[in-house]
């Protein structure tokens, strides 16, 4: 291999802190673009978001990143990657600044990507059915409803459209062929937002062939390889343009000319700054290819790294024509090619509490007046304490998006953005302050995005009703749906569910009695017995059930009526307090957050206990909320004890109370297996003479030798995890004090007591904004696969779990990791070394001196550690699904795409119960889906564990999505006296009421929208839905009217104890249950509890008919 000695124009020193940052800008006077080359895409991401706030607007920031695989490779185009690098090709003629990484501008381009008609504008000139043909072309995949880029729908006259390049999707409506109107939508709800008067779109993917450049590939691939290959799959993929993952591999033999990263720059002023060395960074690719080539080349088709990869000479000579600057934090030695920046390190002026005056070292850099001053800082909170600082001491000061250099009359630019670490440029008497250098911790920020979900739509969501899964209706029992289907009866075009009942019956249930219908929750190992059509066996199984549900109402109401018979603690807010320490929370709060926090807040202000679940994964902020909480009770001088399963738990929860309290006067200790007796004695004094407000331990805080003198609020994370013993002494205290239950994934038990209204339930669903699914898959062990996985994540940087439950033989598995990989540093933990050694691996891997740690399911409730991003669990079939969640859930705490490899022994060998779980795991997103993973534990376990065995039976008979809402609807009742159920009203009618398939094809759905329409109780839902509909697939069809507006007949008249009701044009049938009053009115001498009304209407329009007949009704009864 050639050695490349490269001829650097300059070397730049004392680059301290951010300072690079400010170099980039002043460079960006003299150069039309910047390339800065990082190590990896983190690196490039986070340089990014930091720059910003440097730049001027019109200065663009594009990050060229790459697909993070390894050598040869098939490289499955991600997205969000994608779309960065298309970015970085759309904008190559703005002024600005790309910020990429070797691995992404040494591989050869398709030349397609350089051509002038690679983006195609969309606008009111284009009809319909070109538009269609386009993305077709440019491989778009057409959905239902699009989630992802490179998505398209097709709603009649409604396209929905989500560019690669684009961060939003568009909405595109049309007359007959005529564009009429073009707008952004959001991805979460599907309702547009604003209007465009245009769109560009591009390929979905890098690498777009022509004919020519197919006839190009056919005559090469003949020439490069065997005869075999020409009928290998991949060759087959590629001659048919069928998308195919390896041909970023193959590009000179699909492109005669093919491009390169700096192809794009060719006519540019460009400057290239690193503080890599870049020879090395290509030497060692280089290697990693040749090697991998040397091993392979004879198994497989593959070309030559030097075809693959950009000629090393071509790279000598780019860096050479171009100006090339080396960057460093270190002094330089000065001479004809080196030079030092007039950069200086920034003065320690952090706030520290612990000094008589906090703010001295910040004060004698203000009240120096030798610099000026730019603070950056992005939370408002923190901008107020600032202002505050620097009005004290008379400085004036002014707020600015980005450093413009306008400070002259201003003392203080106070600027908009983030700064890692300060510094200063003495010559132009300039500092940069970060607001981390100021606050530290404090200065932290995370955007979050907003979600929220129903209880309801986890246990009878029947939008995901698959062919052959049981479903129980609420007069005919258990059946089996056989599919939505269509339907022709007497000429009125009918949608039905088709249900399959015992000896082979069928019921056709119309979708407008979809509310009759409830999923049933089948438990593994169960033989399920249909019901007879015909028969009173079902009337009597729910007869029955409902005797059994109304004891156990009783029981759940008396348990409500003791806890609220109980005095509890009212609590005071200190408003002003409490809003500064709302301030200092270093996090956006979702919708989700505050909604659990207002509930926590009303708890509080009540006069009985608190027991409340709150229930989200871990990362979705459901520690600030007991944070929150043991603020109000310790300003009520009440004492929190929070329980932890784990001594791990106990240390993150002890160092994150601390950090978050570190402004409040609130005294914080713990108890755990690590404290020192010394240690242990003074904090149990403490407690129990008041001097401490927050004690955070394991079940050894539940001893007898432990006496508070004023304990308010409990605190439980994960009850579920702790022994009997520790429960009994929990019980102790419910009715007395305040008590949260935290939970990523509650237990049968648990979930049940929150159905049932025995604790009040809130649910936190919304992940950290740009927090990515991890990708999970289910293998056998192959040492390829995961020798691949493990240098993945080293060579993006980060770092890896091994879990392996067998404490025994993780000496085995470790000499097993290291032969899969010997450049890897490796550490072991588990529950029976001594806590403290456990404490310093994990210091140790968390200062990623470890690559990868091997360790048992003890990291279950372990640390959360942003760098770690590959988990691989051993014995996968020997875990329990929620604790997979969970462990699965230690990694992809970041923006980082994270990955999750579950290695089983034999997929053949493995039972139908660890299978079913597998399974279910893979099928849940693993993104806020706890409480989904709880209800599936619950189908795959059953549900004894929620009722005990007296009551367990009555729920196998009628399924739990039934009993739930049995026992809610008893509950109610007991508790208002009033029967609120009406009885069930069937509606026939000769008018068309469904969703046409040509206005919503797909079958889910449809299912979704009819159970979602069936449950809206009042108008305003209904109209929320029309427009709903409106916006998303087009104006509502005839047939969709009707249904909408006989659902809102029905509410109309659901008190009036109608069963049945006929309407036949303008002739109406009514079968209706009176009470005396209106019984002895409507018919004197009749003895029947029944009675038939019947009308002839005016009207012939539906509407108009509706409301006739609602009218009536009320002058009749």
């Amino acid at each position: 291999m050639e050695e490349i000695n490269y001829k650097i124009k300059k070397n730049v020193g004392s680059l301290y802190g951010s300072s690079p940052l400010y170099f980039i800008k002043n460079k960006l006077k003299d150069h039309k673009k910047i390339v800065v080359i990082v190590e990896n895409n983190n690196q490039a991401l986070n340089l990014q978001n930091e720059l910003k706030p440097f730049l001027k607007q019109e200065n663009i920031i594009d990050v060229f990143l790459n697909y993070e695989t390894l050598p040869y490779e098939e490289v499955l185009e991600d997205k969000e990657i994608l779309s960065k690098r298309i970015k970085t090709i759309i904008n190559k003629n703005k002024s600005g600044v790309v910020i990429t990484n070797m691995q992404a501008i040494i591989r050869k381009l398709s030349s397609n990507l350089t051509k002038n008609n690679f983006l195609k504008k969309i606008d009111h000139n284009i009809k319909y059915s070109e538009i269609i043909d386009q993305l077709t072309v440019m491989r778009f995949e057409k959905t239902n409803v699009i989630h992802n880029r490179g998505e398209f729908a097709v709603k009649g006259p409604i396209i929905d459209i989500y560019p690669i390049s684009s961060n939003k999707p568009y909405r595109l409506q049309f007359d007959d062929q005529n564009l009429e109107m073009i707008k952004i939508f959001d991805i979460d709800t599907q309702i547009t937002t604003s209007e465009q008067n245009s769109l560009y779109v591009c390929d979905t993917s890098e690498v777009f062939l022509t004919p020519l450049e197919i006839e190009y590939y056919k005559k090469n691939a003949a020439r490069q390889f065997d005869k075999e290959y020409l009928e290998d799959i991949e060759y087959q993929r590629i001659v048919n343009n069928v998308a195919c993952p390896n041909i970023h591999n193959l590009i000179p033999l699909v492109y005669k000319n093919y491009s390169t990263f700096f192809n794009l720059f060719e006519n540019v002023n460009i400057l290239y700054v690193s503080s890599l060395d870049v020879e090395n960074e290509i030497t060692k690719i280089y290697q990693q290819y040749q090697k991998f080539y040397e091993i392979n080349v004879d198994l497989k088709y593959i070309l030559h790294p030097e075809d693959i990869l950009i000629n090393q000479k071509y790279l000598k000579k780019v860096f050479a024509r171009n100006n090339y600057i080396k960057i460093s934090n270190f002094k330089l030695t000065s001479d004809q090619n080196s030079q030092n920046e007039p950069i200086k390190k920034l003065p320690s002026i952090l706030i520290d509490n612990k000094k008589n005056n906090p703010y001295s070292d910040l004060y004698k850099l203000l009240k120096s007046r030798i610099y000026k001053l730019n603070i950056f800082v992005t939370r408002d909170s923190l901008k107020k304490e600032i202002e505050k600082i620097l009005e004290d001491i008379n400085l004036k000061y002014r707020h600015c998006s980005h450093l413009d250099g306008k400070s002259d009359k201003y003392d203080v630019t106070i600027i908009n953005g983030t700064l890692v670490e300060g510094f200063i440029d003495y010559t132009n008497k300039l500092a940069f302050l970060g607001s981390a250098d100021i606050f530290g911790k404090r200065a932290i920020e995370i955007r979050r995005t907003h979600g929220k979900r129903s209880l309801n739509e986890y246990y009878n969501d029947i939008s995901d009703l698959q062919i052959g899964a049981h479903v129980v209706h609420d007069d005919h029992g258990i059946g089996i749906y056989q599919g939505l289907i269509n339907m022709d009866i007497e000429g009125i075009k009918t949608e039905l569910l088709k249900i399959e009942y015992a000896n082979k019956d069928l019921l056709y249930i119309p979708v407008t009695s979809i509310d009759q219908i409830k999923k049933y929750n089948k438990s593994s190992g169960l033989t399920i017995t249909l019901n007879h059509l015909g028969t009173n066996k079902w009337q009597r199984i729910k007869r029955k059930a409902k005797q059994r549900i109304n004891d156990l109402a009783t029981d759940i109401l008396e348990i409500e009526a003791k806890r609220k018979l109980s005095k509890g603690n009212k609590y005071e807010i200190n408003t002003n307090e409490y809003r500064k320490f709302i301030g200092e929370f270093p996090f956006t709060e979702t919708e989700d957050q505050l909604r659990t926090m207002t509930d926590v807040h009303s708890d509080m202000s009540s006069d009985y206990p608190m027991d409340r679940l709150i229930c989200g994964d871990v990362g979705f902020g459901k520690t600030e909320i007991i944070m929150r909480a043991s603020l109000i009770a310790a300003m009520n001088n009440k004492q929190v004890l929070l329980l932890a399963p784990t001594t791990l738990l106990v240390e993150q929860h002890y160092k994150t109370f601390k950090k978050r309290f570190i402004n409040t006067p609130i005294n914080i200790g713990k108890l755990s297996r690590l404290e020192k007796k010394k240690n242990r004695d003074v904090v149990i004094n403490q407690v129990s003479n008041g001097e401490l407000d927050i004690l955070i331990g394991t079940h050894a805080v539940l001893s007898n030798e432990l006496s508070f003198k004023s304990i308010g609020l409990l605190i439980i994370d994960e009850e579920h995890k702790f022994g009997v013993r520790a429960k009994e002494k929990i019980k102790k205290y419910r009715g007395t004090i305040d008590i949260i239950t935290l939970t990523a994934t509650p237990i049968p038990r648990t979930l049940n007591s929150a159905l049932s209204n025995v604790r009040d339930l809130s649910l936190i669903e919304s992940p950290p904004d740009n927090r990515k699914s991890i990708i999970t898959q289910i293998l056998e062990w192959d040492d390829k696969v995961l020798s691949d996985a493990i240098e993945r994540e080293m060579q993006r940087g980060g770092q890896i779990y091994f879990v392996h439950n067998d404490i025994q033989t993780i000496p085995e598995i470790k000499e097993k990791i290291i032969s899969i990989n010997t450049n890897m540093s490796v550490g072991i933990i588990h529950a029976k070394l001594d806590n403290r050694k456990i404490e310093k691996e994990m210091n140790i891997f968390i200062n990623k001196e470890y690559d990868i740690i091997i360790c048992t399911s003890i990291i279950e409730s372990g640390l959360d550690i942003a760098n770690v991003n590959t988990i691989i669990i051993n014995n996968a079939d020997k875990f329990g699904l929620s604790q997979l969640h969970q462990i699965r859930g230690r990694v992809g705490r970041s923006s980082t795409q994270a990955y999750a490899y579950l290695l089983i022994s034999n997929k053949n060998q493995i039972t139908s119960k660890s299978k079913n779980r597998l399974e279910a795991l893979d099928s849940i997103k693993s993104l806020g889906g706890g409480v989904e993973i709880a209800t599936k534990d619950l189908e795959l376990r059953g549900a004894g564990e929620i009722l005990g065995d007296e009551q367990s039976g009555q729920m196998y008979e009628i399924g739990f999505a039934m009993f739930a809402d049995l026992l809610k609807k008893t509950i109610n009742l007991l508790r208002t006296g009033k029967n609120t159920e009406n009885p069930q009203l069937i509606i026939d009618i000769n008018r068309p009421c469904l969703i046409p398939d040509y206005y919503m094809e797909d079958i889910f759905q449809r299912l979704k929208y009819y159970q979602r329409i069936s449950l809206c109780k009042s108008e305003d839902e209904l109209l929320s839905i029309r427009d709903e509909l409106i916006d998303i697939f087009g104006p509502v069809p005839d047939y969709l009217e009707n249904l909408l507006l006989l659902r809102k007949l029905k509410n109309k008249i659901g008190d009036k104890m109608i069963t049945y009701m006929k309407i036949i044009d303008s002739n109406v049938t009514i079968d209706y249950q009176p009470n005396k009053k209106n019984y002895k009115k409507l018919h004197k001498d009749d003895n029947e509890s029944k009675v038939r009304i019947k009308m002839s209407l005016q009207n012939e329009d539906f509407e108009r008919q509706c409301i006739e007949i609602q009218n009536n009704l009320n002058n009749l009864i």
